[in-house]
């Protein structure tokens, strides 16, 4: 979609627009061309939408595989802590994914860094850290879940950089002493 489309879209876009987009994302199917533009195009207007969250409730109660992939895409979208917290309370409510869970933590996850992944994980963990104590227990339960899984990256990150660091040291000079 071209960026003017894109951009008119997010400047103009009114709830019934947003349904209707998320009405042709519902039925393309997550392999046909256009999909990953479609969920572009919600990306940029969605910011924790209501109108989202509940078509994406829809689609995990039905409990298809096409429609836990298309709200795994749109867990990916940008949006602040407190709206993606806002929106992760009310799936957890709402609906009994198998998937959610595991979606919830995967979607925050650093996809892109720089110099040691560690701290951009370290990162991530104090947010979902913040889920822990949270009145709500399955939100509470996603956020030790996820401190789990954060935990055993960063260990498995640190390990990899142990390594990468031990090949490297063949090429560095001799001390003189």
């Amino acid at each position: 979609i071209p960026d003017e489309i894109t951009t008119h879209f997010t400047n103009t876009a009114t709830d019934a627009d947003i349904r209707r987009a998320l009405d042709q994302y519902g039925e393309t199917a997550p392999s046909a061309s256009g999909f990953a533009e479609l969920a572009s195009l919600i990306a940029s207007v969605d910011n924790g939408s209501h109108v989202v969250t509940e078509r994406m409730i829809a689609w995990l109660q039905r409990d298809g595989e096409a429609d836990s992939y298309r709200v795994s895409k749109l867990l990916e979208n940008p949006m602040s802590w407190d709206q993606f917290t806002v929106r992760a309370r009310r799936l957890l409510a709402h609906a009994e994914s198998r998937q959610l869970v595991s979606d919830l933590i995967c979607a925050r996850e650093p996809m892109s860094w720089s110099g040691s992944r560690v701290p951009y994980l370290q990162a991530s963990r104090e947010e979902y850290a913040a889920w822990c104590d949270d009145a709500d227990a399955r939100l509470a339960e996603t956020g030790r879940a996820a401190l789990n899984r954060f935990d055993q990256m960063i260990e498995r990150e640190r390990e990899r950089e142990a390594r990468e660091d031990d090949g490297w040291k063949w090429l560095r000079p001799a001390s003189r002493s």
